[in-house]
């Protein structure tokens, strides 16, 4: 019978200066833009899901009321308004509002 490998762990203490400095360079650039990346992801698609359905049907339904056949036009400018303002949520709620006006066209 073989005996089975098992996984070690990566020790740190066994590199070189070199290649430490090159893993602390990486984790330093790496890290922000994973951060900034997350952020972005919850603050774009998954904050405005928390938002109820029935306000975005109510706002899709005062749109419509309100403008008509032009009614998704008018969100979307809403929604690059925001994205020019570099709001990030309030361009996932008008994409969402965007969303349910057409779904009604």
């Amino acid at each position: 019978m073989t005996k089975q490998r098992v996984p070690r762990m990566v020790d740190f203490t066994s590199l070189s200066p070199k290649n430490l400095a090159r893993l602390y360079i990486a984790l330093l650039i790496g890290v922000p833009f994973c951060v900034v990346f997350l952020w972005s992801v919850w603050d774009f698609w998954v904050r405005p899901m928390f938002v109820p359905w029935r306000e975005i049907e109510e706002k899709a339904d005062d749109l419509i009321e309100q403008y008509g056949d032009d009614a998704d036009y008018h969100a979307m400018m809403e929604q690059r308004r925001a994205a020019h303002r570099c709001e990030t949520y309030e361009e996932g709620l008008w994409r969402r509002i965007r969303r349910a006006i057409r779904a009604r066209n």
